[in-house]
């Protein structure tokens, strides 16, 4: 399976930071070069891939405490993802990034179109 990554991880953590400075997180979505990571996963139920994605990212980037994919599911062609964890200092910029690249590499996926986080 594959997730997306920013070609250049500190353009994504710049792009975190002007967000932050500019109190504009709500509208996150840089217009970054992503490249494909690949991941090995043993066996995965394709009912399950969006859930899968999903974790994959949040198990790819750092932060001080995992998150991670509490629900999923898939509603025509839009993927629904509810994450959960605890917070810590500058848990909202880790979020920003992995909110980004689990959207991206959602997007990314066969037959998906849209793309919603359920309220946390």
């Amino acid at each position: 399976m594959s997730i997306l990554e920013p070609e250049n991880p500190d353009a994504l953590a710049n792009a975190v930071n002007e967000a932050e400075n500019n109190s504009n997180f709500s509208k996150f979505d840089p217009k970054l070069k992503l490249v494909p990571r690949h991941i090995t996963v043993m066996r995965v139920d394709r009912e399950a891939i969006i859930g899968v994605t999903a974790e994959a990212v949040l198990r790819s980037g750092g932060g001080q405490s995992q998150w991670h994919v509490m629900s999923w599911h898939q509603e025509g062609n839009t993927a629904h993802v509810k994450i959960a964890g605890s917070g810590w200092a500058g848990v909202s910029y880790y979020l920003a990034e992995v909110d980004y690249l689990i959207r991206k590499s959602v997007l990314n996926l066969p037959g998906i179109k849209g793309f919603v986080f359920d309220p946390r």
